[in-house]
Order: structure tokens, then C-alpha cells, then sequence
């Protein structure tokens, strides 16, 4: 029983006199310093029967795989079709965070794009602004020069009437600053003078002041009266200096057309002195006084000058004017053609629309028909009427 050796295969126990010697470290299984243990046998794996289950395949274990044909990692799959799901995510969040960082700037840059152009607009405004109130400025201090360089306009009434006709937008607003100054009866001869003077010294013939005298005219029935005093003033006026062929124009328009509105008279012609006293600036302006009535009055002439045949009063004014439309157009055809085709051109521009001619007329049918209705004008004057 002394020397036994270990049940337990790979170890020897030894004992020498009485002394038991210090074991070696084993290592993988052996003692140092002795021949390695003959290795197992290795077991056999039992066979199973056919029809039967082998009892003991849980304790044998499976092969390793071969390298190459490992079945893929389901769990590992799944992971990266998440993370690939949340990279996808996190890169349309980022797009509509950028997308809204790029239409808020859009939006913020639009908005100082309207505030600049809001400043722009403002900057404009004020400037327009400046310059309307310098010009009203220089206008209304070259209405006052204007107004100070003509001698008729020698009083403050008339230097205020002047300033609201020349500083009016149109006759509307003509009529309204005239209305605001509050003329009293006897001052409204004073406006009439200021329209008139106005009229005759524009360079070209303006219907501006044409409208405005039919509107104070048709306002009240004194008005009427007051308007032909002062053309009466006007025509005598021109026996004192000489005429500009432009101020006989511009006038004899106006009074032809408020006759042919009925505004007027050609009663109101007996203000003038049809005899050989006339001077040769007031002959010519009723010389185009006569062709502007004919131009624009195709019909009615005649009556228009037969009420002169039918007043005691008017007599004088019937005879001396027959005599002098006689001698003046109708003895000397040539002369009366030449007038008359010399002033066509001044005469037809101005008119425009007022014009009572056939349609496509030529300037020598124009001519001729003008003759015809001066020779109707004197023929009305022929009529005597018994008074008795």
C-alpha cells in the first residue's frame, strides 16, 4: 500500500525513505523532468440504429462550418437596415431644416428688399413733393411777375383774378377760385376784363377761356351783360394802338362762338363804328370777325342778322353795316378771296371742332363757300321792314 500510484491518469506520486519529493509543475498535463503520458485513446462515437435516436448526441458537439459557407448574421442585417433607415431620416430632416433656413432668408432678404425700395419710394415722394412746392413756388412768382409786367392789371383785385385763372388746373377750378373771392356785382367786370385780356394775349388760340366765360354767362343773365360791355371796351380799345393779328384772332373766335352757343348777340356789334373813322387794326379784326362766324355757321345765319331789320334801334347799325360788308368783300372779289385763303390757315386749327363745313373740303371749296355766306349775311341786311 506504500507505493500506489494515483487513480487519476498524467500524475505519479513517489516516495523515497520515508521523504515524500516535491511534485513538478505540470504543464499541458505532464510532470517536468518525465516522459510525457501516452495520450488517450480517442472514443468512438456509438452508431445509432436505424429507426432509433441516439441518446447521447447532446453531449456530442457539432463541427465547425466550413469557412465560406456561414449563414449571414440575421440580427447584424437588421441593425444595418436601421441605422440605414435613421441615416435616411436624419438626411431629410437636415434637407427641411436647410430648406427652411433658405426660405427664411429668402423672406428676410425679400423683406429688406421691400424696405429699401419702401425708402426708395419715400426718398421719391419727398423729392416730387420738394419739387411740386418749389414749382408752385416759381409759378406763383412768375404769375405775380407776369401779373405786375401788364399795365391793365394796375389793382389787387385784378392781380387776384389773374392769379386764379393763371394758377387753375381747368375751368372747373378756374370758376371755383374765382367764386371763393367773393366778387360783388360791380366787380365782376373786372374778372370778364382779366379773361379777355388773358385770351387775346396767348400766342395760340386757348378754349379755356372760352369755357370759362360761357359758365359765368350762364350762371345769371348780368353776367351776359357784362361780357359784351367789355368786348365793346375791347374793340374801341383797339382804335387807340396797334393789333396783333394773333389777339384779333383769339378774340373774334370767342365772341363768334358764344354767338353760336346763343351766349351772345350780333346786336353786340353795334359797338363798333362801321364808317370811314374805322383805322385799319380794327378793320381787320372785324373782317375776321366775319369769316369766323361763317365758318362755323352754316345755317341760321340769316335770321341771326335779320333781327337787326326788326329794332328802330338797330337801324343805323343795319345800314352802316350793309355798306361796309359791300364794299369790304363783296365789290372786290379777287381782295376777298385772298383775305380770306390768307387767314384759313390761321383760322381752321383753332376752331377744330366748331367748324360747320363739309366733310373733305378743299381750302378753295372753303374759300368760295365763305363768299357765298358773307353774300347771305348782306342780303339779310337788305330786308326792309315797315316799323309803322
Amino acid at each position: 500500500m506504500g507505493n500506489c500510484s494515483s487513480d487519476r491518469p498524467g500524475s505519479v506520486s513517489l516516495k523515497a525513505k520515508g521523504r515524500v519529493r516535491p511534485q513538478s509543475v505540470t504543464v499541458g498535463g505532464s510532470v517536468s523532468g518525465s516522459p510525457p503520458p501516452p495520450p488517450f485513446p480517442p472514443r468512438s462515437r456509438p452508431v445509432p440504429r436505424p429507426g432509433t435516436t441516439s441518446t447521447t448526441t447532446a453531449n456530442v458537439t457539432a463541427p465547425p462550418p466550413v469557412r465560406g459557407t456561414e449563414e449571414p448574421v440575421v440580427e447584424g442585417k437588421e441593425e444595418n437596415e436601421n441605422e440605414n433607415e435613421m441615416n435616411k431620416s436624419a438626411q431629410v430632416l437636415l434637407r427641411e431644416i436647410a430648406e427652411r433656413m433658405r426660405r427664411r432668408q429668402e423672406e428676410e432678404d425679400q423683406r429688406e428688399q421691400d424696405n429699401d425700395d419702401d425708402d426708395e419710394e419715400e426718398e421719391e415722394e419727398e423729392e416730387e413733393e420738394e419739387e411740386e412746392e418749389e414749382a408752385t413756388h416759381n409759378n406763383k412768382r412768375s404769375i405775380q411777375e407776369i401779373a405786375a409786367g401788364h399795365r391793365l392789371l394796375n389793382t389787387p383785385l385784378k392781380r387776384s383774378i389773374f392769379r386764379c385763372v393763371a394758377g387753375s388746373d381747368d375751368s372747373a377750378d378756374c370758376l371755383h377760385q374765382i367764386a371763393m373771392l367773393g366778387l360783388k356785382a360791380e366787380q365782376e367786370k373786372d374778372a370778364v376784363l382779366v379773361l379777355l385780356h388773358c385770351v387775346m394775349h396767348e400766342q395760340v388760340y386757348n378754349g379755356f377761356y372760352l369755357n370759362v366765360l360761357r359758365n359765368l354767362m350762364g350762371k345769371h343773365r348780368r353776367w351776359r351783360y357784362t361780357v359784351m360791355f367789355t368786348v365793346w371796351d375791347r374793340w374801341a380799345g383797339i382804335n387807340d394802338g396797334k393789333l396783333r393779328i394773333s389777339e384779333c384772332i383769339n378774340i373774334s373766335i370767342v365772341f363768334g362762338s358764344l354767338v353760336k352757343i346763343g351766349k351772345a348777340s350780333v346786336t353786340a356789334l353795334k359797338g363798333v363804328r362801321w364808317d370811314k373813322s374805322m383805322n385799319p387794326p380794327l378793320t381787320m379784326c372785324m373782317k375776321i370777325q366775319f369769316i369766323v362766324l361763317c365758318l362755323i355757321n352754316s345755317t341760321g345765319l340769316s335770321e341771326m342778322f335779320s333781327q337787326l331789320a326788326k329794332s328802330v334801334d338797330l337801324e343805323t347799325l343795319r345800314t352802316t353795316l350793309q355798306k361796309w360788308l359791300n364794299v369790304t368783300f363783296l365789290t372786290d372779289v379777287p381782295a376777298r378771296v385772298s383775305f380770306i385763303a390768307q387767314f384759313l390757315s390761321f383760322l381752321l386749327p383753332p376752331l377744330g371742332t366748331d367748324l360747320d363745313l363739309p366733310q373733305g373740303a378743299t381750302k378753295e371749296a372753303i374759300v368760295k363757300l365763305v363768299g357765298v355766306r358773307l353774300q347771305k349775311i348782306h342780303d339779310a341786311l337788305e330786308q326792309v321792314i315797315n316799323y309803322d
